[in-house]
C-alpha cells in the first residue's frame, strides 16, 4: 500500500491529511482512505485538541480547601480591606496561610506562592521581601490590628471570652520545647508577651493585646479587662500561668468576682499537702478518666482558707511520670558513672568539679573524697521526695463551677497557642535589622495572630463535624494534601482524582474542591 500526506485549505486553515492508497478485490480498483493528522504548523501536523489536554501545571490544592473555607466565611478579606487595599489585604492572608502551611516558605514565599492555589485564588500578587517589609511595617506602625480586631469582635458578636497569658520569643529562633504543665512555664527566657482573648463560643482568637513583661499583678489585669470591655465583652475568664500564682492575687480575683483558671506547682505550700493527702489513693479506678485517647487520674481539691475555698483538681498521668522518671534516672546514673571514682589532683576543687559536671542534678547526689578519687551515690531520700510529683499537676479556679476536663482543655489550648505562636512569629529573623525593625515584629505578631485564628477556627469545625474523632489535626490535612488543581495548554482546569478519604472529609466539611 502506498502512502502519502496530502494537504487540505478549509476554511482559510490548512490541514495534513494520510492518504493511503488500496486494491479493492471486490471492485477491482484502486482506491483511497484519509486519516486526519492534524493542523499544519510550519510544515508539520499538530493535533490541537489533544495538545490542549495535556497538563502544563499543577497547584497544591487540598490542604488549602478548609482554611480557604474559613476564610470566606468568616470574611477576614472584607475586614482587613476596611484598612488595607485589596492586594495589601490578599498579601495579609498569604502570609498568614504561609507560616500555617510552610513556615519555611516565607524565605521565598514568592515561589510557594506560585506552586499553590493561592497564585490562582490571589493572582497576580508580587510577593518580594521587599514589599512585605514594606507592608509589615505599614501595620506595625498604625492600629489596623486594633481596628480589625474591634470589628471582627463586633462580627461575631462576641460576649464570653478566655483570656490567656502568652509568653513568646519574637526575637530569635524558637526553642522546640514543650511547656511544662507541672510548673506552668515554658522552657527558656520568653521576651515577649501578649494577652490573647478567645471567644468562648467559637473558640477562637478574637484579639490581642501587647506587653512585655508577664502578668504578675490584678491591677495590670483590672486595666487590660478594661480595655477588653471597651469592645464590648464584658465575661472574662482568665487563664494564667505559674508566674501569676500568689495567695494575694487569688483572693483579689476571688473578691473582684474575676473568674480565673491557674496552675500550681504540686511542690507549692499552698497545695503540697492536699496533694500528698491525695496521692495516697490517687490510682483508684474510680478517679481514671479518658481525655482525648489517654487515660489519666483526676481527683477534685478544695483548699481550706480563713478567707474563702479555693477550688480545683490534681491531675496524674502516669504515663508522663513514668517517661520522666526514666529520664531522670537514665540522666542521674550517667552523671554517677561520669563522676565516681574520678581522679582528683591537687588543683581540683571537688565540689566545684561536681557542679559544673552535674548541674542541676547535684542536689540529688552525695560525695566524699577516699584515695585521691571521688566516691559518689545518690541521695535516695532527696530522690523520693523529688520523683513523686512526677505526672502530677494542678489547676486551681474560681468563678466558676468548671468541669475537670474543661479546666483541663483550656489550659491546654493556652499552652498549644504559645507553641504555635512562638512558632509563627519566629520568621522575624529574615527580615533586615533595621530602625523599623520594632514596627516589622509588631505586623508579624498581627500575621501570626491572623493564622493562629485560622487554625483554631478550622480545629473548632473537625470537633462539630466529628472528623477529630477519626483524624489528628495533622493527619486529616496529610490526607488533602495530594489533592492538585491541573492546569491544561487550553487554559481549563480539573481537579486530580480524589480518593475515597478525600471525598469523605470533603464531603464532610461541605467544601467543593471547584473553588477556581
Amino acid at each position: 500500500m502506498k502512502k502519502l500526506t496530502r494537504i487540505k485549505k478549509i476554511n482559510g486553515h490548512e490541514y495534513i491529511y494520510e492518504v493511503t492508497y488500496f486494491y479493492d478485490k471486490k471492485t477491482k480498483r484502486t482506491k483511497q482512505k484519509s486519516k486526519y493528522l492534524g493542523k499544519n504548523v510550519d510544515g508539520k501536523p499538530v493535533r490541537i485538541r489533544e495538545q490542549a489536554k495535556h497538563p502544563q501545571k499543577a497547584y497544591d490544592l487540598g490542604a488549602f480547601l478548609p482554611y480557604l473555607s474559613v476564610i470566606d466565611d468568616m470574611q477576614l478579606g472584607d475586614l482587613l480591606e476596611e484598612d488595607l487595599t485589596v492586594q495589601e489585604s490578599r498579601m495579609v492572608i498569604v502570609i498568614a496561610l504561609a507560616g500555617l502551611m510552610n513556615p519555611d516558605a516565607m524565605y521565598n514565599i514568592g515561589s510557594w506562592y506560585n506552586g499553590t492555589i493561592l497564585s490562582r485564588y490571589y493572582p497576580l500578587l508580587h510577593l518580594t521581601t521587599a514589599g512585605i517589609t514594606r507592608l509589615l511595617k505599614k501595620i506595625g506602625e498604625s492600629d489596623i490590628s486594633r481596628r480589625f480586631c474591634t470589628r471582627f469582635v463586633n462580627n461575631l458578636e462576641v460576649t464570653d471570652a478566655f483570656l490567656s497569658d502568652i509568653a513568646l520569643d519574637i526575637t530569635n529562633n524558637l526553642h522546640h520545647g514543650t511547656i511544662d504543665l507541672l510548673n506552668g512555664n515554658g522552657s527558656g527566657q520568653p521576651k515577649n508577651r501578649i494577652s490573647l482573648v478567645v471567644d468562648k463560643e467559637e473558640g477562637v482568637p478574637v484579639m490581642y493585646l501587647q506587653r512585655t513583661d508577664p502578668i504578675t499583678d490584678t491591677q495590670t489585669i483590672k486595666k487590660q479587662l478594661t480595655e477588653i470591655s471597651g469592645v464590648g465583652i464584658e465575661n472574662v475568664t482568665l487563664v494564667m500561668d505559674g508566674s501569676f500564682f500568689s495567695t494575694m492575687n487569688f483572693y483579689d480575683l476571688i473578691f473582684g468576682a474575676t473568674p480565673f483558671i491557674v496552675p500550681v506547682s504540686t511542690r507549692s505550700s499552698i497545695v503540697s499537702q492536699v496533694v500528698e493527702e491525695c496521692s495516697i489513693d490517687m490510682m483508684h479506678p474510680k478517679k481514671m478518666v479518658m481525655y482525648q485517647n489517654e487515660s489519666l487520674f483526676v481527683q477534685p481539691i478544695i483548699l481550706s482558707s480563713a478567707q474563702a475555698p479555693i477550688k480545683g483538681y490534681l491531675y496524674y498521668y502516669p504515663q508522663q511520670g513514668d517517661t520522666m522518671q526514666q529520664r531522670f534516672s537514665d540522666d542521674l546514673a550517667r552523671i554517677i558513672k561520669k563522676l565516681d571514682k574520678l581522679r582528683v589532683y591537687a588543683w581540683m576543687n571537688p565540689h566545684e568539679t561536681i557542679r559544673e559536671v552535674a548541674g542541676d542534678l547535684e542536689p540529688f547526689l552525695s560525695w566524699e573524697e577516699k584515695d585521691g578519687e571521688l566516691r559518689v551515690k545518690q541521695k535516695n531520700k532527696v530522690i523520693s521526695r523529688h520523683t513523686k510529683h512526677f505526672g502530677k499537676f494542678v489547676l486551681l479556679y474560681a468563678g466558676k463551677d468548671f468541669e475537670w476536663d474543661e479546666c483541663l482543655a483550656r489550659y491546654r489550648e493556652k499552652s498549644e497557642d504559645e507553641q504555635i505562636l512562638s512558632r509563627l512569629t519566629k520568621n522575624i529573623d529574615i527580615y533586615p535589622q533595621t530602625v523599623n525593625s520594632e514596627k516589622i515584629r509588631q505586623g508579624v505578631l498581627f500575621t501570626s495572630f491572623l493564622a493562629l485564628l485560622l487554625r483554631r477556627k478550622v480545629n473548632r469545625i473537625l470537633i462539630q463535624s466529628g472528623l477529630a474523632n477519626i483524624y489528628s489535626y495533622e493527619r486529616l490535612f496529610l490526607e488533602l494534601e495530594s489533592i492538585r488543581l491541573i492546569e491544561l495548554a487550553n487554559q481549563k482546569s480539573m481537579v486530580s482524582a480524589l480518593t475515597g478519604k478525600q471525598k469523605e472529609i470533603l464531603s464532610t466539611l461541605k467544601i467543593s474542591p471547584d473553588i477556581v
